[in-house]
């Protein structure tokens, strides 16, 4: 399990620390189909990040559409966007 150390730790101290999983705008998507697909679903957090200078033909029209596709297939995760530009 990936998140056997932090469900162990929530356990003892009686916490809720969050899980999360965290790419870039380029795989994010990708990358929880992949999570789901291969049943790891216990992360709380869909977070990702988007910095112009590495990304420069991504828009933030762009980065709303992917947030906006996350948190419609996604609606029982939160999602977490880190970004320069924001």
């Amino acid at each position: 399990m990936v998140f056997k150390a932090l469900d162990d730790f929530n356990a003892t101290y009686s916490t809720s620390v969050l899980k999360p999983i965290f790419s870039t705008e380029e795989s994010v998507e990708w990358n929880v189909e992949d999570f789901e697909a291969n049943g790891i679903t216990t992360y709380n957090i869909i977070g990702f990040s988007y910095y112009q200078a590495f990304s420069p033909n991504v828009t933030i029209n762009d980065i709303g559409n992917i947030m906006a596709r996350l948190v419609s297939n996604y609606s029982y995760k939160q999602v977490l966007l880190y970004s320069d530009r924001i």
